[in-house]
């Protein structure tokens, strides 16, 4: 049994035996992204809405990243969500560095690790049941991620998963170098960028704010505002 299959069964364990009962979902990529991938990981809070779609896929997405292909707002077409298209324009802001060797964006959110820190789908965070033990079950699955794979990169979006994944890289043994907060051209709102090293390799965590919310990337005023941080993210 791979890392994959252990993880989607511990889920699907632990979501019978939780009070929330509208569907859950893992990875937002193809399940072959555990084990090949960019070395940049996207991680969310938790799946939204008020019900689970039977075109999803739950433990992985093989028809293409979600972000792309599915439909997140009905009339709409495919990846023209908010958050889709944010993360859309995230991923060619991440492109545009050329040290990744995939062709295009696509390829690049494609061929990275992108999932749900918790599985369990909830409207918002406030109505989901049994936190406790869903952020509990979050860092087991997502540690025994870290633990199986090579990362330079990982994307937050929400401050519940940024300190969360926290917590994992310090019991992982990487070391906190510094960390900064940087303005992000949208009134007080900030982004944040956390230099680490392990194992003399130096990796970089960074939130962003939630960007179904704060649409930063594409926007005029927030332009320059963003260089810098991806020139923090990405400095040598």
């Amino acid at each position: 049994m791979n890392v994959f299959e252990e993880i989607v069964l511990e889920i699907e364990e632990k979501y019978s035996r939780s009070d929330n009962n509208i569907g859950w979902r893992f990875l937002t990529v193809s399940k072959n992204s555990l084990s090949t991938n960019s070395g940049i990981f996207l991680i969310t809070l938790n799946p939204g809405g008020r019900k689970e779609d039977p075109k999803q896929g739950k433990g992985s997405c093989e028809s293409g990243c979600a972000y792309i292909t599915e439909i997140w707002k009905e009339g709409c077409c495919p990846g023209s969500s908010t958050l889709q298209r944010q993360i859309q324009l995230l991923f060619q802001r991440i492109a545009k560095y050329n040290r990744y060797g995939y062709k295009n964006y696509t390829d690049l959110l494609e061929n990275s690790v992108c999932g749900y820190y918790i599985p369990f789908r909830s409207p918002d965070f406030k109505s989901l049941k049994d936190k406790k033990r869903s952020l509990d079950l979050g860092k087991r699955i997502w540690k025994q991620v870290f633990i199986n794979s090579d990362f330079h990169l990982i994307i937050c979006i929400d401050t519940i998963t940024f300190s969360q994944v926290k917590d994992i890289l310090s019991e992982l043994n990487c070391f906190e170098i510094n960390s900064r907060d940087y303005d992000t051209g949208w009134g007080k709102y900030k982004s944040t960028v956390v230099k680490y090293t392990r194992n003399n390799q130096r990796l970089t965590l960074v939130r962003f704010p939630h960007l179904s919310r704060f649409s930063i990337f594409g926007r005029e005023a927030s332009e320059q505002r963003i260089d810098t941080i991806f020139n923090k993210i990405f400095e040598a």
